[in-house]
């Protein structure tokens, strides 16, 4: 029953959200105005601002909420995050280095940086004669991310031209529309999502311990392996499509497993769900703090998600007690 509640809520919250991310602004969009777009009237502001705004909230919310479930279930630390795996970090060096040298656009940059750290960390989980265990992943992708901020910070002491361009970027944003790299991202997102689905009944047995895993005729390895690749691409994608935004990987999966009782094959969905609710939210809130100026959407994320998860960790130590 309560499980059914929460959905109810839920699946009312997402197209109240979206209503609200297309209507609300420094130029409000009224009800009818909406309707008469959506049956093919055109609407200038609708069309190149809010809708493609929407629809980025929308799909980077799902993806950084799944791959957050993702990487929490396979550390098994509840306080792991996407950005652990430094795929954040190797995104923004690449777009740095792409404002620089002016290879190429800063999101096909952000793509090809977050999937050659992503392929980093696969090669490392696979290549070594003795497995990497979680630990020492965890280990290896925080010293990518550090690597590449350290080198990312050089550039921008040398380069002052590319700070502000750096600093937008780097904040978190949906502001700019970049649906038109779904073409790229498209069938990463569905090699990501379709990896979380086929996994998600083994990542029910997963948090009970390898040993037992193992025993049950599992590769523990190669499901360590797959979870981490799915996880890994669904980041890239998001990253490149709005940047690195923060706390939505985190408090996503805290949310999800609190309101559900469910196997993470109805996890997954219910947690993409609470992750786009939370970013178009986000996105509405960035309107108003301080208009008629917008604010990175990867700011708004830090006022919200601190405060919720720091209520979510107290809560789990009072659980715990």
């Amino acid at each position: 029953m309560r499980n059914r509640i929460s959905l109810g809520i839920l699946l009312l919250c997402v197209p109240v959200l979206m209503y609200l991310s297309l209507s609300l602004g420094y130029t409000h969009v009224t009800f009818n105005e909406i309707y008469h777009y959506l049956q093919g009237k055109p609407h200038h502001v609708l069309e190149t601002v809010r809708m493609p705004r929407m629809l980025t909230a929308l799909i980077v919310g799902m993806l950084m909420a799944v791959s957050g479930l993702l990487v929490q279930s396979v550390t098994r630390n509840p306080f792991a995050s996407p950005g652990i795996l430094g795929i954040n970090s190797g995104a923004s060096l690449a777009v740095m280095l792409s404002v620089i040298f002016g290879l190429t656009s800063t999101t096909v940059a952000a793509l090809i940086g977050a999937l050659i750290v992503a392929g980093m960390i696969i090669l490392a989980t696979l290549l070594p004669k003795r497995p990497l265990s979680i630990l020492e992943v965890t280990l290896f992708g925080a010293s990518i991310a550090a690597f590449c901020a350290a080198i990312t910070q050089g550039l921008l002491i040398i380069n002052n031209q590319a700070l502000d361009q750096m600093i937008f970027w780097m904040s978190g944003s949906v502001t700019q529309n970049k649906l038109a790299a779904l073409k790229w991202v498209g069938p990463i997102i569905i090699l990501g999502v379709a990896l979380s689905i086929i996994l998600a009944r083994y990542l029910d047995i997963f948090i009970v311990g390898d040993d037992l895993v193992q025993g049950l005729g599992v590769n523990v390895t190669l499901l360590k392996v797959q979870i981490i690749i799915a996880s890994s691409l669904l980041a890239a994608a998001a990253v490149t499509l709005a940047g690195p935004i923060g706390f939505i990987g985190l408090v996503a999966p805290h949310l999800s497993k609190m309101l559900f009782r469910v196997k993470h094959l109805k996890l997954i969905p219910v947690t993409a769900l609470i992750g786009a609710c939370l970013l178009l939210a986000s996105d509405i809130l960035s309107r108003y703090l301080l208009m008629p100026r917008d604010i990175p959407v990867g700011i708004t994320t830090a006022l919200i998600g601190v405060p919720v998860f720091t209520y979510l960790v107290i809560r789990r130590r009072e659980v715990m007690k």
